[in-house]
């Protein structure tokens, strides 16, 4: 059995779906099996400006068929 190091990742925060999944795809390439969590600043969220655009960006992650681990 692998020695695995952790149980999940979160990621930093990020405007660019595609830079994520191809992250996770590396990651499965290199054997990395981890649960992979797309990360968002909380803090930001009462602001309704940066909640808008943070939404915007992010939410192809939740449409398309796409599954967020």
């Amino acid at each position: 059995m692998p020695n695995q190091a952790v149980d999940s990742l979160i990621t930093q925060m990020f405007f660019d779906n595609e830079s994520f999944y191809r992250f996770r795809e590396c990651c499965e390439l290199a054997d990395i099996n981890t649960p992979i969590v797309a990360g968002i600043h909380l803090y930001t969220m009462n602001d309704a400006e940066t909640a808008k655009y943070i939404w915007q960006a992010t939410r192809s992650l939740f449409e398309n068929g796409r599954k967020v681990h």
